[in-house]
């Protein structure tokens, strides 16, 4: 990472470690050196945005909290997207953030758009009373089919979304056991 837009040089692992504490487990940062007078040392650091997502704000900026867990964790900017794989915005832990694409990171959505009529992710209800069922992975859409009812047409598309993220989760996970594979299965 370069410098900032406005010519700063980019926040550091050893500026993030001065002013704040990361607890891995629970993904929380605390300040150790407040860089304002409202905030106290080993008062907890960051508020959420609208979606959920926790700030912090060091120096005059304003950084996502997953990205900074990531630059203290792994000690470099994370290249693509942070992924919060529990899709919890504010658990910040470092359990729950993996690297990925835009992709990988859409197939962990776990619930409808809000523009989509039906309230059934991956489903849409055609004129005709049937429901088809799609899924993007890589910016490609897969057609899986026209079903009788949304519950067939769901499970279409949760496979789908399963055979998609299997690759994806054992390249991030080597070692994932069968109860964690189950467990994630369940997930979706």
């Amino acid at each position: 990472m370069g410098a900032t837009p406005d010519g700063r040089p980019p926040l550091t692992r050893d500026r993030v470690l001065y002013l704040l504490e990361y607890d891995p487990e629970t993904g929380v940062f605390t300040w150790l050196r407040p860089a304002s007078n409202r905030m106290k040392p080993g008062q907890v650091a960051g508020s959420p945005n609208d979606l959920g997502y926790i700030y912090l704000t060091i120096d005059g900026r304003k950084y996502r909290a997953n990205r900074v867990a990531w630059l203290v964790i792994h000690g470099e900017w994370p290249a693509r997207e942070v992924d919060h794989e529990n899709t919890d915005r504010a658990d910040n832990s470092r359990r729950n953030l993996r690297e990925t694409d835009r992709s990988g990171n859409m197939l962990n959505q776990r619930g409808p758009r809000a523009d989509n009529r039906g309230g059934v992710l991956g489903v849409r209800q055609y004129s005709d009373g049937r429901f088809g069922a799609r899924i993007t992975v890589d910016g490609r859409f897969k057609w899986l089919g026209t079903f009788d009812t949304s519950e067939q047409a769901s499970e279409s598309y949760k496979a789908a979304k399963w055979a998609a993220m299997k690759g994806r989760i054992g390249a991030a996970y080597p070692g994932s056991s069968p109860a964690e594979t189950a467990q994630n299965e369940e997930a979706l």
